[in-house]
């Protein structure tokens, strides 16, 4: 389906996702369901108002940064949209980083006020010389005392700021070239810059939200991916708001138990994960009876064995529609089709989004010839906050380099190949680390595999494969066994045998933390 996005002259993201659906008439039906809470389109429109007055109260300003360390639940939402609503920029970031992690967010985002769980209080040190509010979900009395050394901010309840807040706080309308919220990357390749999104950025998702997925007003979403992960924000909230429908929220740790048991309550059109927790459901058991509601499933954030997607298939009887986006991006720009689905594949470009294979002089390169692939879209971010260099080596003009790796087939159809600075060169030849660690998993005694580049004794570049595996396996059965599926030249030359591989909160391979 070929979608047409219009944007207005003036618009804020809360009123986008909130307030209209209001108005449309949408106000008493259910947007988010978490456990045995549900809120309606009117409840966190006020409630989102509450948050955008209370805050202006304590002296917030538009185009603040306000950092967000919630677990997946409706103060997530009030929250997220309240602090747009004001014209202040929103910041979610991962819930499982460690102190020194939030003191390097709170500083390189200037944030002035911090909302944070009262589980999450004592890791997050609140002395950034920027920071005034510490707003704490949950529980302040039960929190205990903050993470030492003492907290320079203030500290108040969620509840507090919102019960002195005005229900009718109007959303502060902007330029759709205005700020709305930052996501910072996911940290696979060193310390996390933040990517700053406009408001119109949302706008977009309806390429693959409508033209991909063709969300509509019936739909329901439920993602294992947790909200402070592009993926999930996008595809769990941001699209199912746009189309006024409804998203289902987990703010508990995604095991393959709880996922299957909220899929077989609550009957989710649409299932959001990631390669590493659908392998994790196969293994664990789960029925496939569970997601049998689901239109299809989809899937991110890593390549998606074929073998997975077959296993899945057959256990559930549903495909696993995969598609590759980026935090650049916010949403997919390279999809499957639903029926159509060619596994191992990234699919083709998302409706409205124009996509080349470029090479080392920025060429582009005839099909079936790997290239990085670049994209024009108009959800790409504006750049990285504080971070020129990179901005300029990332964002050129229309054009957004991804980073990734891939090969366009006669068909149009694109398959990855890893990260351009995780592909190698071998003997002159590109060599895929994806291809190489799917041939190991095809191995019965293989649960887990990372390849990356190592030197031989003469400088050359080799592959070198961490694996997890059952024991009484040897490094020569599997070199074996790559050799067998493989040209000989790709076979990794050594082999770590781990527990398991380094992998950021969201699933991705930390491949870095392996080259060194």
């Amino acid at each position: 389906m070929d979608v047409t996005i219009s944007v207005p002259a003036e618009m804020n993201v809360c009123d986008t996702l909130l307030d209209d659906n209001a108005r449309q008439g949408r106000g008493d039906k259910v947007a988010v369901i978490c456990g045995q809470r549900q809120a309606t389109y009117r409840q966190l429109t006020e409630l989102s108002a509450r948050v955008a007055s209370g805050l202006q109260a304590l002296g917030l300003e538009p185009e603040q940064r306000v950092l967000l360390v919630l677990p997946d639940s409706i103060e997530f939402v009030a929250a997220y949209c309240g602090v747009m609503r004001l014209g202040a920029i929103a910041v979610p970031v991962n819930t499982l980083l460690k102190p020194q992690d939030y003191e390097y967010l709170l500083l390189d985002s200037r944030a002035r006020a911090l909302v944070v769980h009262a589980d999450y209080l004592p890791n997050v040190p609140s002395t950034s010389p920027w920071l005034r509010h510490v707003i704490v979900v949950g529980g302040l009395a039960a929190a205990g005392p903050p993470a030492a050394p003492p907290a320079a901010a203030g500290h108040m309840a969620f509840d507090d700021l919102t019960a002195s807040g005005n229900p009718a706080y109007p959303a502060l309308m902007l330029s759709p070239d205005d700020a709305a919220f930052w996501l910072y990357s996911s940290g696979t390749t060193g310390f996390p810059k933040a990517v700053v999104h406009l408001q119109q950025d949302v706008l977009f998702s309806r390429q693959y939200g409508l033209g991909v997925l063709q969300a509509a007003e019936d739909c329901r979403m439920l993602s294992s991916s947790k909200l402070f992960f592009a993926y999930a924000l996008g595809c769990a909230l941001h699209i199912p708001l746009l189309a006024g429908g409804s998203t289902v929220l987990h703010s508990g740790r995604a095991t393959p138990q709880a996922m299957a048991g909220l899929a077989a309550e609550h009957a989710p059109s649409f299932f959001f994960s990631v390669p590493t927790f659908y392998a994790a459901s196969l293994h664990a058991g789960v029925p496939g009876e569970a997601y049998a509601a689901v239109r299809f499933c989809v899937s991110a954030g890593e390549a998606l064995p074929p073998h997975i997607y077959q296993a899945w298939l057959d256990r559930s009887g549903k495909e696993i529609v995969e598609h590759i986006g980026s935090t650049e991006h916010i949403y997919a720009f390279i999809s499957n089709r639903p029926g159509q689905v060619r596994p191992g594949s990234a699919g083709t470009p998302v409706p409205g989004i124009e996509a080349r294979l470029v090479d080392e002089a920025w060429r582009d390169v005839a099909a079936d010839q790997p290239g990085e692939l670049w994209i024009n879209s108009g959800s790409n971010g504006l750049g990285y906050w504080n971070k020129r260099q990179q901005t300029k080596a990332t964002f050129h003009g229309e054009w957004l380099r991804t980073g990734d790796m891939m090969v366009r087939d006669a068909d149009g159809c694109y398959w990855y190949q890893g990260r351009v600075n995780d592909m190698l060169k071998v003997g002159g030849i590109w060599v895929s680390p994806i291809e190489v660690e799917q041939a190991l998993l095809e191995h019965a005694a293989v649960a887990d595999a990372a390849v990356v580049g190592a030197p031989d004794q003469d400088g050359l570049i080799k592959p070198r494969a961490y694996v997890v595996c059952a024991t009484g396996v040897s490094v020569e059965e599997l070199q074996s066994f790559v050799k067998d599926r493989l040209a000989p030249y790709k076979y990794p030359r050594w082999i770590d045998f781990v527990d398991e591989l380094p992998r950021t909160a969201t699933g991705k391979v930390q491949r870095y933390q392996l080259r060194t």
